[in-house]
């Protein structure tokens, strides 16, 4: 790869800091500025970086620098100073590229005052001589080198120290090409995963993480939420196991033999009155109304048992549909924001071109009605140009805050669609689940020729019960006593029955119980499966953080890194330390720090594919720099030299 070369040819600073007039000659070559204490030595290098993108070399913006020389008091020295930075520029030993920018104060007069008001800083750039705006110049200056690369190969700190820890790690990930390896190519480094890449199909491990994880939970869920289900099933069959069901078969043998007693002797009464043959037949069908009710009333109950919650599916959906219906309300407010904000613009958009369409229309005394002076002329014009342009400058800076209140407010909308969206999906599901259990609920029937066998038999009672009323009047006070004796031993096999009836249901808590023992089983085996293949990723995990560090560290000399660290749990934190022959970089010498940087910087270069010239501040602590192909600056403290002295490399 083709590293692009820029090295500084010559730089001029007028006005800036504590240097009134400075003009240093690099040549392109590697030089040496040497300086007692404040004597502007990092001035240098701040100048270079505020010439290029308006910061200083630590970032900081203009309205955070003092920019020009100041006195004693630590106020500006002289507001009528133009402040300029000239850098003269080599790249790829092509033609010489300058670049140049100035700063000066805007005073202006306010009507009805004769006093002068600060009214902010013009500046002017230019390329090669040529006047540029300011996008254009930074269009120009990207081209050259983009700012964030030149803020890290500038400074031997930058990567080190300055770079947010995370931002460093990704950096170091990306120069390494781990970073472009997936998980199941690192997998194939070694035979130890291949179960585990065979599970992960073409999942990410943190996808895979996910769905274990879930599963995990589920799984979970059943073994520890089945004791309590078991215990309450078993308190169920418990109370059931108590019936004492031989007393009560016992019972309604008994009580049918005293039934079968006491129709005999009704039937004996009946005899001898014509009526025996309809009184049994009643009977034998009120037995058989009985027998039919109870085998519904059991058979509906069965049924009943498998039905869903309604009345907690209703609950949930309530709860959606008002998170539905808040997450529509603010969708509807800010798209009256968006609106307004839209609005704001484009009013700021026409204000602009009407002020910017203004031009100055006072060339003539309001008094004598003669042309003004060119003094006079000159300096009115220069005044309607300044309040022009700061107009100007208010209106985009409010056009601006719109913009960036309207982009805030869409990713804002975006969030609460996708909200809206999943809460919708949610309250389908439990409609469908609601729907689900009313059809369940209405599914719940009588046996299948229940309604026509108690139609038969009703209708049947209905018309035998009118024969024996004609035929039994004459009866009633013989048979009234055996009948209410014959009622006393039905309630008895009624209730014997009820209790047989029990039977069916302590046979099915008994088969639920296997089945939730059985279910509990499955899980605690899939559990442990799940737990393996975690453990696995664990142990992959460990593997890749040793294959990652020794592929980063491949790339430097000096420096190391140590981007893992195993906690007490057993999990691993990631990190971007630097280190030195094990010694971190906080505990490291100046020497030592400026040496890892410059190291740092070689491989940044050549990841980049370009070299900047490097400025190394008190360079004086370091005996032998690291060898780098890039220009160096170095800075070096030296009490001798009340004044900035600067030596260029042969």
């Amino acid at each position: 790869m083709q590293v692009k070369t820029i090295r500084i040819e010559r730089m001029t600073l007028e006005n800036f800091k504590n240097h009134d007039a400075l003009q240093l000659d690099f040549q392109g070559r590697d030089a040496t500025i040497y300086g007692d204490n404040a004597t502007g030595k990092t001035s240098v290098y701040d100048a270079l970086t505020w010439l290029l993108f308006g910061k200083d070399s630590h970032g900081n913006g203009e309205k955070s620098i003092d920019i020009k020389p100041l006195d004693e008091r630590g106020e500006v020295r002289d507001h009528e100073a133009v402040t300029t930075v000239e850098v003269v520029l080599s790249v790829d030993n092509g033609p010489e590229i300058t670049l140049r920018k100035s700063m000066r104060e805007s005073w202006t007069t306010r009507r009805g005052s004769s006093q002068t008001v600060y009214d902010g800083n013009v500046f002017e750039y230019a390329v090669d001589g040529v006047p540029m705006k300011k996008n254009e110049f930074s269009a120009r200056v990207r081209e050259i080198v983009d700012e964030d690369v030149f803020s890290l190969l500038t400074s031997v700190t930058a990567f080190a120290q300055d770079m947010d820890w995370r931002k460093r790690r990704e950096l170091l990930f990306e120069l390494s090409g781990v970073s472009d390896m997936s998980d199941k190519e690192l997998m194939a480094q070694t035979s130890n995963f291949s179960g585990l890449a065979a599970v992960l199909g073409s999942r990410s491990l943190d996808e895979l993480r996910k769905v274990l994880q879930g599963q995990r939970r589920n799984l979970k869920d059943v073994r520890d939420q089945t004791p309590a289900r078991l215990n309450e099933l078993e308190k169920q069959l418990q109370s059931l196991q108590m019936i004492d069901f031989a007393a009560a078969e016992a019972a309604l043998s008994g009580a049918k033999g005293r039934e079968d007693a006491l129709r005999e002797q009704l039937a004996s009464i009946r005899s001898n009155s014509g009526i025996a043959g309809i009184e049994q037949k009643k009977q034998a069908l009120r037995t058989a109304m009985e027998q039919l009710e109870t085998e519904n009333r059991l058979h509906r109950r069965q049924q009943e048992a498998a039905v869903p919650d309604r009345n907690a599916l209703q609950a949930a959906t309530g709860r959606e549909e008002a998170r539905i219906t808040a997450l529509k309300s603010a969708l509807k407010l800010a798209a009256e924001k968006e609106a307004a904000y839209e609005k704001g613009i484009e009013d700021e958009r026409e204000r602009w071109i009407s002020e910017n369409a203004k031009t100055f229309t006072g060339g003539v005394c309001p008094s004598c009605g003669q042309s003004l002076p060119v003094e006079k002329l000159k300096a009115a014009t220069e005044r309607f140009d300044r309040e022009k342009a700061s107009i100007l400058a208010r209106i985009e800076r409010s056009a601006a805050d719109y913009k960036a209140r309207l982009e805030a407010l869409r990713r804002e909308m975006i969030e609460d669609e996708k909200a809206r969206k999943t809460a919708e999906d949610a309250l389908e599901a439990l409609r469908l689940q609601y729907q689900a259990a009313e059809i369940a609920a209405g599914q719940v029937t009588d046996l299948p020729d229940y309604a026509a066998r108690r139609d038969a038999l009703s209708a049947q009672i209905a018309a035998i019960s009118g024969d024996a009323a004609a035929a039994g009047t004459a009866l009633a006070a013989q048979t009234q006593e055996i009948i209410r004796q014959l009622r006393e031993e039905e309630a008895a096999a009624k209730e014997a029955n009820e209790k047989l009836a029990q039977r069916a249901t302590l046979n099915y808590l008994d088969q639920r119980i296997n089945d939730l023992r059985a279910e509990q089983k499955r899980a605690a085996i899939e559990l442990e499966k799940i737990d393996r293949i975690l453990f696995l990723m664990e142990e992959f995990i460990r593997w890749k953080t040793r294959f990652v560090e020794d592929s980063v560290n491949s790339l430097f000399r000096v420096a190391n890194f140590r981007l893992f660290r195993e906690q007490a749990n057993g999990g691993l934190e990631e990190r971007c330390d630097v280190t030195v022959g094990g010694v971190p970089y906080a505990s490291l010498n100046s020497g030592m720090k400026i040496n890892a940087g410059i190291d740092l910087i070689n491989a940044l270069s050549r990841y980049f594919g370009v070299q900047v010239p490097l400025f190394v501040d008190n360079a004086e602590s370091v005996t032998q720099l690291e060898f780098t192909d890039t220009q160096v600056v170095r800075l070096v403290v030296s009490e001798n030299d009340p004044a900035l002295r600067m030596e260029v490399a042969a």
